[in-house]
């Protein structure tokens, strides 16, 4: 949280390891990365969690401090962004509230886009926690999403910027989607290790017409 509050997210999106201490833990979390005077702005987001009718996450869903999507105002334009969680994975191997639920991943994604594009935005960023392979099979089957920033599988993209660690593929991937569209695929890769430099253009109907970029080392790599 004192590193969230010195970077200021435009958004935060839960993964299956912010369940690992119970719903108590994360709602502390999400509580004290509010509290931020300094970013009081980032937008946490779960649109697929259902916390249970006892878990201290219910009054964080139903005051809007944990919300499914927001809508970042970047100059003249509207970009919306969806948070999506594993949904097995954090109900069988982290220990959420008894009550506590994940909706499907892409049942739920396909709604929260159907229900920005009802409001007029027509660039969207999917940020997820299920695996480069789900990303690609499941996010890039949701009309309607131009950027997917995935996370969970540990997988680095782009040249290697540690030599030691190769990549799997290019930082960005361009996809096709379900409608033709393409579709900006990265990941986020493991423990902050690298930060994404991603440049996404539109078009004025907001599809994507070109994506690239690198990952970033915040650190210094010195040989010993």
């Amino acid at each position: 949280v004192d590193m969230m509050q010195a970077v200021c997210f435009d958004a935060f999106g839960f993964g299956n390891h912010e369940f690992d201490d119970g719903d108590e833990n994360l709602a502390s979390l999400v509580t004290k990365l509010k509290d931020s005077e300094t970013c009081p702005d980032t937008a946490v987001l779960a649109a697929n969690l259902v916390p249970g009718e006892d878990s201290p996450l219910l009054p964080l869903t139903e005051d809007g401090t944990i919300q499914s999507s927001v809508i970042k105002m970047y100059g003249d334009e509207s970009v919306g962004i969806i948070g999506i969680n594993i949904r097995n994975k954090t109900l069988l191997s982290s220990s959420p509230d008894i009550g506590t639920n994940l909706l499907d991943e892409r049942e739920t994604a396909t709604a929260e886009v159907e229900a920005l594009t009802a409001q007029g935005v027509n660039k969207i960023v999917m940020v997820t926690h299920i695996g480069l392979d789900f990303d690609m099979d499941w996010m890039l089957n949701v009309p309607g999403v131009d950027v997917v920033v995935g996370g969970d599988s540990h997988t680095l993209l782009g040249e290697s910027v540690v030599p030691i660690f190769n990549p799997v593929a290019d930082y960005a991937v361009p996809m096709e989607g379900a409608g033709g569209q393409t579709v900006c695929v990265v990941q986020a890769w493991e423990y902050a290790n690298v930060l994404g430099h991603l440049k996404v253009s539109f078009d004025e109907e907001g599809n994507v017409v070109g994506c690239d970029g690198s990952p970033k080392v915040p650190f210094e790599i010195t040989n010993t």
